[in-house]
């Protein structure tokens, strides 16, 4: 984190901020995304954004909505939620991760993240009262995702994750 509290990644001489262009460059310099097309990429990217879209308004709902009118930030939230997961649950393989590959790649982590984190993510989910599990192949494609061997190590030893400032 750098002073302003904001995700900062130091790499060598480069550094950056924010989410998305950290897990970007992350992505572009790993030895199992290497040869992903640009095509592929891109839809990693997608996902990425819309993670990133869907971050913004929990946030929006937990942090400013609900302070005047709680109503409302469930109902954002449950429309968002259901937005967006309306559109993954058609996009989802059955089987396999989106990119057909044969692992995870960020696409599949960003509905994993969405899923599973608590912030803002989780607390909005807790404050909405909503349920990802309607979404049957979205959530058999985040159990798929996490227990991928290296995605499952990093759940298990991470305390970012579940981290729940709040202790709600």
């Amino acid at each position: 984190m750098s002073p302003s509290g904001m995700p900062l990644l130091q790499h060598g001489d480069l550094k950056i901020s924010q989410s998305g262009a950290i897990e970007t460059y992350i992505a572009s310099i790993a030895p199992k995304y290497k040869d992903l097309t640009p095509q592929q990429n891109a839809i990693d990217n997608m996902y990425g954004c819309i993670k990133e879209e869907i971050l913004s308004n929990c946030a929006k709902a937990i942090f400013t909505t609900q302070k005047t009118d709680k109503n409302k930030a469930i109902e954002d939230i449950n429309t968002l939620l259901d937005k967006w997961f309306g559109i993954f649950e058609e996009k989802v393989p059955d089987e396999g991760f989106i990119l057909g590959l044969s692992s995870p790649t960020p696409a599949d982590l960003a509905l994993l993240n969405i899923t599973q984190a608590f912030m803002p993510f989780g607390a909005a989910v807790k404050l909405a009262g909503y349920d990802f599990k309607k979404w049957k192949k979205v959530t058999a494609l985040c159990d798929r995702t996490a227990a991928d061997s290296n995605v499952a190590a990093y759940l298990k030893d991470s305390p970012y994750v579940k981290a729940n400032p709040f202790g709600l």
